[in-house]
This record gives structure tokens, sequence and C-alpha cells, in this order.
């Protein structure tokens, strides 16, 4: 896969807070040559912290188009949005306003500095989309592991959104691969504690109400709101649990949501993939977005 920085960038400076790179296309590793065009990304400045930055990546001349914020993984402890510029070219080449996020982290940052900064960062994004050349009103999230579990908090915890004059029903619609969603249930069969020490105590520590606020299975409530869940047969067995458990909670409340299960990769690779040719992730990402 091509990141950002491989391809030829020209750099030009913007708004106070906010640097931009212009690139000319993108090698066809990664897009097809039909979809080579010209990209913009901004890259900006939404706190004082060096982790509280995002980049907005969509087709130069962009107007009124949906917009997808993601939030990576990394167990809140680890991930920098750099690591998935991939993630934005491919989704701006598909016809959207990609936000890519980095927020901060544990063990410097515990919780809830994470969901903080999501919700800071979906505000922003919300209130500067017409300026990006998006739509206020289409503003979705797309969450990988850890950052599956910020998105649904900020649709299940009004008072996150609340703190910006928002609230869950300006979420346009969730996107969730192979979410986190109970805090204390197994993240890894591979560990005794199920990754507990290793995972959640660092960010979130082991008081009981912390965790239930923290889990979407515990929060969630009927929504309306469009959500789709992608998991793998190669992903972790606990992970996979995870979405099922999820997606049974929800049906409780009267929720139906669609689980893809893609066949191959693993639960890096859900995400690592994204924008490859034939990758059937991106594409249910795609169809999920313009539907």
């Amino acid at each position: 896969m091509v990141s950002a920085a491989q391809a030829a960038p020209a750099t030009a400076s913007a708004n106070q807070g906010t640097r931009r790179t212009v690139c000319f296309g993108m090698a066809p590793a990664l897009l097809s040559l039909s979809l080579l065009a010209g990209f913009v990304t901004d890259h900006v400045d939404y706190g004082p912290d060096p982790k509280q930055k995002i980049d907005v990546t969509r087709k130069d001349g962009a107007v009124a188009l949906p917009v997808v914020v993601f939030l990576h993984g990394g167990v809140w402890q680890t991930g920098d949005r750099s690591q998935y510029q991939h993630v934005g070219l491919a989704l701006a080449a598909r016809g959207f306003v990609a936000v890519t996020a980095s927020y901060r982290l544990a063990p410097q940052h515990r919780w809830p500095a994470q969901i903080d900064d999501a919700a800071a960062i979906f505000a922003l994004v919300k209130k500067q989309a017409t300026s990006w050349g998006g739509d206020p009103k289409k503003v979705f999230l797309l969450g990988h592991s850890a950052g599956g579990q910020l998105a649904m908090l900020l649709l299940y915890d009004p008072q996150q959104l609340a703190k910006h004059q928002l609230s869950p029903k300006d979420v346009a619609g969730v996107v969730v691969l192979s979410g986190v969603f109970d805090l204390r249930s197994p993240l890894d069969e591979g560990q005794d504690d199920g990754g507990r020490a290793r995972f959640i105590d660092p960010v979130f520590g082991r008081d009981v109400k912390t965790l239930r606020a923290a889990s979407p299975v515990d929060v969630a409530q009927k929504t309306g709101t469009p959500l789709l869940f992608i998991t793998s047969t190669n992903d972790y067995a606990a992970m996979r649990a995870q979405t099922e458990q999820m997606a049974r909670v929800l049906a409780v409340l009267g929720e139906k949501v669609p689980v893809v299960v893609v066949d191959g990769p693993d639960h890096f690779a859900l995400v690592t993939e994204i924008g490859a040719p034939g990758d059937r992730v991106t594409e249910e990402i795609t169809r999920f977005l313009r539907r």
C-alpha cells in the first residue's frame, strides 16, 4: 500500500493551526489509474497536545460530500493518524471527505482523555465540514478496535457531544471494524487474563463503574442511527465474540445491525488493507456510506 508520504507532495501554508499537502495522484497499488486525481490534505490542530491533530483529505474542489471520521485502534495506548494515510486517500478517492485523527494516549493520558478528544474531533469536523468540501449533515464515524469503542460511545453517551452543543443525532452513521464493546470481557484469548492487565488496566483502571460506563454493551440504546459491524474469519476469537455480543444487545433493543464477516484478514489487516484492490472491507464501507 501507498501512504501520502510516498506520493509527491507540495506544501503550502493555510489558516493558523493548519498546514496543507497537495497530492497529484497516488500509485495504482492503492487505487486504479482511473481514480488518479488531485487530492488535498489539511493538517489541523484541535488542541495543544502533539496528539491532538487531524488530517482532512478530499479531492481538490470537493463540495458537499459525505464526511468520514476515522478513529484508529491500538488499545488506547498506541497509534497515530500518520499510520492510516492510506485510509484517508482510499476514502477520498471514493467520493468522501476523510478525516484521520490522532488522540491522546495512555498511560500518559488515562481515560477519559480519549473520549474527550473523540468528541472534540467530531465537533470540529461538524463545524468545519463545509469549508473542507463536506456536508455537515452527513458526518459518519469509522472506528477500528479501540477506535470502535470511541465511536460507539459518542453515539450512546449523550454527555460527550453535549459538551460541544451537539447530540448523538448529529452522527449520520457508524462503521466499526472489530470493535471493543465490553471492557470486562476478553480482548485476546491468547492471554491468561484476556488482556486485561496489558490493555485495560493502564487506561481505565479496575473500577467497575468506570468500566461499565465506557462499555458500549452497557450504555447502548435504541437510536435508529445506521450501523455496520465488520469482523473477519481470522480475527481474534475474543474480538469476534465482542462483535457478536454487541449485535445481540442491540437486537434486544430493536436495532438490527448488519454484521459482515469477511474471509481472510486478521484483526490488523481489516484496516491496513483498506484501499487495496479487491478489498471487501473497503467495498462494504463504501456501500454503507453511499446508502
